[in-house]
């Protein structure tokens, strides 16, 4: 019984659970994919981490609670950080200054989560 109950609190750990904030029917998913930030040495192959949902509405971003305290920022075709914030609500307001092709970034842990946005 009690390897049950360590099995079913470890996929729970791993697993993407999200609790959403109301978020407008206009959002749609950005496709986000994963890198990992300056691997450590032995520390095995890499990990299949799943992206988790983010949703944009113009320059609203949608995010899971377990993203509150990451970072997000935006990229230019330079590979210039031109926006950065700490992620501190499920609704983060992009800049309406920003105009054009943007990588999202969300750096977590020592993953990057990154997808390209318009705004």
């Amino acid at each position: 019984m009690k390897k049950i109950f360590a099995a079913i609190v470890a996929l729970l750990l791993v697993t993407n659970i999200s609790v959403w904030a109301i978020r407008p029917a206009t959002a749609i998913p950005v496709d986000l994919q994963c890198g990992i930030i300056n691997p450590t040495p032995n520390q095995g192959g890499p990990q299949r981490t799943p992206a988790p949902e983010v949703y944009q509405d113009g320059y609203n971003m949608y995010v899971p609670e377990s993203l509150i305290g990451d970072t997000l920022q935006l990229v230019d075709e330079d590979s210039n950080v031109v926006y950065s914030i700490v992620i501190t609500d499920e609704e983060v307001n992009l800049p309406t200054t920003l105009t054009g092709t943007y990588e999202l970034q969300i750096i977590h842990d020592n993953l990057c989560f990154y997808g390209d946005i318009e705004l």
